[in-house]
């Protein structure tokens, strides 16, 4: 009867460790480019709040003004906030009990904004559009399950789509019928807009190359071109940083990826950003602009 109860409370136990939500905080940085010596200063202005949770999937609006991301607080349900940078405010923009919300962006039209939904199933997710208000306006893409996604022209998306194992490529199509691209990819998918390319997009393929690394790859939708730069193993969040250079991050370290090279530009070891993984990137000029990085507790989400 002991025994049973004793396996019991270890079931109960491992099942409330698998469901704990990871605690993530968001922390915002000035950045400047010294002209003269090539060099990055890094003026960290701490966590754009305080609240103690999930908090997650930044992403700059157009004008820099602010940040949307996802936040997850004391009553588990995941909703989209906005952080204001002129007021030193966050507010609350998504009040869905029934859905959950990820990922959000705003849109090219600068009135809506796209996010993953989390259907009322808990394992359904769309991509959507919604009202800046915070309501749902129209689902995008009919595919699930979406993770993560990047719109790449004002019309076109790029999906990771979750597998079993880690997730695909696909992009939509006129039809709304997404195209598998690639298997096992990166989370992170971001469009480039650099000399007009409006319709080509970046990814990471995570099959391991035989130099033990992955391929940071940009895509040309529109001309089916393929470009491939080495990243380390075990790398798939990175920005567009400075000037259209890559910028991603491993054991502390901020790197840049400039013509295939990779140096180190920041060190954030023995800081609080010491264990950091997304990113994301505004430039303000070519010299100034502003980084968002997200760090963890424990073991990296």
């Amino acid at each position: 009867m002991k025994k049973t109860t004793l396996l019991l409370i270890f079931c109960c136990l491992s099942m409330l460790i698998k469901a704990q939500i990871p605690v993530t905080s968001i922390y915002l940085m000035d950045v400047e480019l010294n002209v003269n010596t090539g060099e990055y200063s890094f003026n960290h202005r701490g966590k754009i709040h305080e609240w103690k949770g999930y908090n997650n999937q930044p992403s700059f609006t157009p004008t820099g003004d602010g940040i949307y991301f996802s936040c997850i607080k004391e009553d588990k349900q995941a909703d989209i906030y906005y952080f204001d940078f002129i007021s030193n405010t966050t507010t609350q923009v998504t009040h869905t009990p029934k859905w959950k919300e990820y990922s959000p962006q705003l849109m090219p039209d600068g009135k809506h904004l796209s996010v993953v939904r989390v259907e009322e199933d808990d394992s359904t997710q769309h991509l959507w559009q919604y009202n800046l208000d915070g309501t749902p306006d129209k689902i995008i893409c009919n595919a699930s399950p979406v993770g993560y996604y990047c719109c790449f022209d004002s019309s076109n998306y790029a999906l990771f789509m979750v597998n079993k194992e880690a997730g695909d490529l696909y992009i939509t199509t006129p039809t709304n019928q997404p195209k598998k691209i690639l298997a096992n990819i990166g989370r992170c998918l971001i469009p480039l807009k650099n000399n007009c390319k409006e319709h080509a997009f970046t990814y990471v393929n995570k099959t391991m190359q035989a130099d033990s690394t992955y391929q940071l790859t940009t895509m040309d939708a529109k001309a089916n071109k393929l470009s491939t730069y080495e990243v380390p193993l075990g790398c798939e969040d990175y920005c567009v940083g400075m000037n259209e250079h890559i910028w991603y991050g491993k054991d502390g370290i901020l790197y840049e990826l400039n013509n295939g090279k990779s140096t180190a530009i920041a060190d954030f070891n023995a800081t609080k950003l010491e264990f950091f993984y997304r990113l994301t990137y505004f430039p303000i000029n070519q010299t100034e602009g502003r980084l968002a990085v997200v760090t963890y507790v424990g073991k990296k989400p």
